[in-house]
């Protein structure tokens, strides 16, 4: 099972992530980001840059308006659900 063990935004909506199984990856979440939810993500730098893990142990990047984004995609081992 992958998870983000931590992320930190670089800029714009570039993400630099760790993942469990040792890997670190910059990944530009902005084609993501979309729909209602991400949208506020997109137009909102300060909302944006509160991304934390959740569980903080390991899971998924979150952010505070309850927006996540799925390891598996973001490891590159998945395609979005609309792709």
């Amino acid at each position: 099972m992958i998870l983000v063990t931590s992320a930190e935004v670089l800029h714009d909506h570039v993400i630099r992530i760790g993942f469990n199984d040792g890997s670190i990856r910059d990944v530009d979440v902005g084609p993501l980001l979309t729909g209602p939810l991400y949208q506020t993500l997109r137009d909102d730098p300060e909302l944006f840059s509160a991304v934390y893990v959740d569980p903080p142990w390991g899971g998924a990047p979150t952010w505070p308006n309850g927006a996540d984004l799925d390891p598996y995609v973001l490891h590159g081992d998945s395609q979005p659900g609309w792709d």
